[in-house]
This record gives structure tokens, C-alpha cells and sequence, in this order.
């Protein structure tokens, strides 16, 4: 038996786009660009009260700002703060993903986590923000997948 639906205070049409603050906007730019695959859109690096880009990573709406507060130290970690949000991406080959990312120094695991037939692994952008890289067994594309097979 399924729960009742509640009836939400927001009526949510779609998610709009992920947001990030980070200490080196040019530095995050780049590192978007080689890991990810984001494409800028909209350059706004010289608003004077906060420079930020706006781009597209895999159909996703993507925001980067450059932050006034001071830099963080970014560490490496393999499994995500609970106090941080991780952004999770969908890749079709997981392997040569954690090769890649491994060979640059982002991933500090010895190799990719398999719950269920999936497939991850979690690293951090220069800022410490967590990401994540999964492959689903096929058909599935992204976790929304699963509502259908589980429920």
C-alpha cells in the first residue's frame, strides 16, 4: 500500500539548476569543464557585487559564483559530509570515469562502492562540494528510474 500524497506547500514544477559558491571562480570554471563537460552559457565573471557563470552539465542548469567569504581547504574524501549536499551524476562508463578521475587526484577510494548492481564513487570539486559518479544497470539512466521497479 502506498502512502497518501500530501498536498505540498510549494507546487514544484521542475527542478530549476544546481547553485554553487566557490572561492576560485576561474579555477571551478576549468574544473567543471575537464570533469564534468559544462558548458557556459551566460558569463556574468565581471558583476562587480558577485561574479558567476550559468552553464549546462548533462541537461542540468549549473551556477557558479564567486564567493566573498574566505577560501576553503579543500580535503579529498571518498564518502560524502553529512552536513553538504552531494551533487550526483549519471555516467554510462563508471570504470574509465574513476580511472580518469583517479589519475588527476580527485578520488581518494581504492575503487568504485556496488550496492545492488550500482556503481559509484564520491570525490569533491577544488571547494570540497561532494560529487558523486554512478552507473545504473541498464535500463536504468538515473535514480528517478527506480520509483516504478521499487514501489
Amino acid at each position: 500500500m502506498k502512502p497518501a500524497q500530501l498536498k505540498p506547500l510549494a507546487e514544484v514544477e521542475a527542478f530549476s539548476h544546481v547553485a554553487l559558491e566557490v572561492s576560485d571562480l576561474e579555477r571551478s570554471i576549468s574544473f567543471y569543464r575537464e570533469v564534468l563537460g559544462l558548458v557556459v552559457f551566460h558569463d556574468d565573471r565581471a558583476n562587480p557585487s558577485q561574479p558567476n557563470i550559468k552553464g549546462i552539465v548533462a541537461g542540468l542548469g549549473f551556477e557558479l559564483a564567486q564567493s566573498a567569504r574566505p577560501a576553503i581547504v579543500s580535503q579529498k574524501s571518498s564518502q560524502p559530509r553529512l552536513t553538504s549536499p552531494c551533487l550526483s551524476f549519471a555516467v554510462k562508463n563508471l570504470q574509465t570515469a574513476f580511472a580518469s578521475l583517479t589519475a588527476r587526484g580527485c578520488v581518494a577510494q581504492p575503487e568504485p562502492s556496488v550496492t545492488r548492481g550500482v556503481r559509484y564513487f564520491f570525490f569533491t570539486d577544488p571547494d570540497g562540494h561532494q560529487l558523486e559518479l554512478i552507473e545504473f544497470p541498464a535500463p536504468v539512466r538515473v535514480l528517478a528510474d527506480l520509483a516504478a521497479r521499487l514501489s
